[in-house]
């Protein structure tokens, strides 16, 4: 093995506290491109900050930050408050909003160190068993095909399971949501769905694609003598409301579409009503026109959310078309039972 060659820094190339420093020039101490250029500049990293390959005993200063690790009685206290807001909800959540809903609750803080932190106790959790795993929706990740029937007698037992006729049948009215970000369409879905109404996920600014698309649906429902109504529910933060007025904005000067809209959530007074956890607002070119802090639309509790949009769409309601759907799709469910049902006995028959 060659030798490795020792050279002193003299005090004309290296002065305070690296002057003098024996740096390995050759063999296993080879220094890194980095501490070369700074060499050839006449600043010598500290000895104690010098990195060469091949060794293992590479020192690096310790870090300033200081990290608390939670007392075992804390991590229970959290554990029970994420167990509490979990049996609260009315479906699947992201951990996200989880993390946005301990936050408003003063189980953690609104910081992204606390954030990783209930990752990682969710994944202790769950796979401890003491959080479920179908707690948790993950919309981005699904898995796409079609399903195939194993069976006729299958494929009519999943249509009789599926049947439901629009709850809208007998109204004049079009109403559907739309929701700013992804993450909380597995919380909205659930609530869209008991009411009978579609749910647009925007995803940040829409494209124009899916605005020519969405004005072209509004198109026909309006030429067909209804009123198309929109609801919106998103982040109260400078991006949030310039992707909600550029979206109307676009679908009415644009492609000419016709429909009344109404943002839900966040309002500002909501803020204060239900103790929403803000952040500070960041600086960009939708905030000139914005004031005070921003609130992100996963720190709205679930339950506070269907409150508001039951009660918002409940205003375009006819009780008394609905109770008559309601019977009309009673008397199809007893009809498919009834085929079904002959269909089975005939198929026994004939093995």
């Amino acid at each position: 093995m060659p030798a490795t060659r020792q050279k002193t820094i003299s005090p004309a190339v290296a002065s305070g506290p690296s002057a003098g420093v024996v740096v390995p020039t050759g063999g296993a101490g080879i220094l890194t491109q980095k501490a070369r250029h700074h060499r050839t500049q006449g600043a010598l990293y500290p000895s104690s900050r010098i990195k060469t390959r091949g060794t293992q005993s590479d020192v690096y200063p310790s870090s300033r930050i200081k990290r608390t690790r939670r007392t075992q009685a804390a991590v229970k206290r959290l554990l029970a408050a994420t167990q509490a807001i979990l049996s609260e909800q009315d479906g699947p959540i992201s951990i996200r909003h989880l993390f946005y809903l301990l936050a408003a609750a003063g189980a953690i803080r609104k910081t992204e160190q606390d954030y990783q932190a209930v990752v990682s106790f969710l994944d202790r959790w769950r796979r401890a068993g003491v959080v479920p795993w179908s707690a948790f929706a993950d919309s981005l990740r699904v898995r796409l095909g079609k399903d195939h029937a194993w069976s006729l007698e299958d494929a009519l037992q999943d249509f009789k399971t599926e049947y439901a006729l629009n709850p809208w049948l007998g109204h004049n009215v079009y109403v559907e949501t739309w929701v700013e970000k992804d993450a909380m369409a597995g919380t909205l879905r659930p609530i869209c769905d008991d009411l009978g109404i579609k749910l647009f996920v925007m995803r940040g600014f829409a494209s124009l694609t899916s605005l020519w698309n969405t004005s072209e649906h509004f198109k026909r429902y309006t030429q067909a003598g209804y009123r198309v109504v929109v609801f919106y529910c998103g982040d109260h933060d400078p991006s949030g409301i310039t992707i909600e007025e550029s979206a109307v904005r676009t679908l009415r000067e644009t492609f000419n579409a016709t429909f009344d809209f109404q943002r839900l959530a966040v309002l500002p007074d909501q803020i204060t009503r239900y103790q929403l956890p803000t952040r500070p607002t960041k600086n960009s070119s939708h905030s000139k026109s914005f004031s005070g802090d921003s609130v992100e639309l996963d720190a709205m509790p679930v339950a506070v959310l269907r409150e508001i949009l039951v009660t918002a769409v409940s205003a375009f309601v006819d009780p008394e078309a609905v109770a008559h759907t309601r019977k009309q799709e009673q008397d199809d469910l007893r009809c498919l039972g009834e085929l079904i049902e002959r269909f089975t006995n005939r198929m026994e028959f004939a093995t």
